[in-house]
């Protein structure tokens, strides 16, 4: 073991820690899908709304969508683009 006998292993899905992965019952495998699958399509909708009503030249329409895909997550890369986009134009 030398020097690194005190380190621990790493933290599994279940919050604990384990000596070996055969102790865990998930086999300290991630999780399938670790992120939220309707935040993350709702988001991708609102910006692609967004974009569509940008380009028809609804602005207003256009600002309410990318609101809400800001308030899911401010820091998207789309919601980001628009509001360059926005200054732009």
């Amino acid at each position: 073991m030398g020097i690194y006998r005190d380190i621990r292993p790493p933290r599994c899905v279940f919050l604990h820690y384990t000596e070996a992965a055969a102790v865990c019952p998930a086999k300290c495998k991630p999780m399938p899908f670790e992120y939220d699958i309707v935040k993350q399509n709702t988001r991708a909708g609102n910006t692609l709304k967004a974009f569509a009503y940008f380009a028809a030249g609804n602005m207003a329409a256009a600002d309410a969508c990318i609101e809400k895909a800001a308030n899911l997550d401010a820091n998207d890369f789309t919601v980001y683009t628009y509001r360059q986009l926005k200054k732009l134009l």
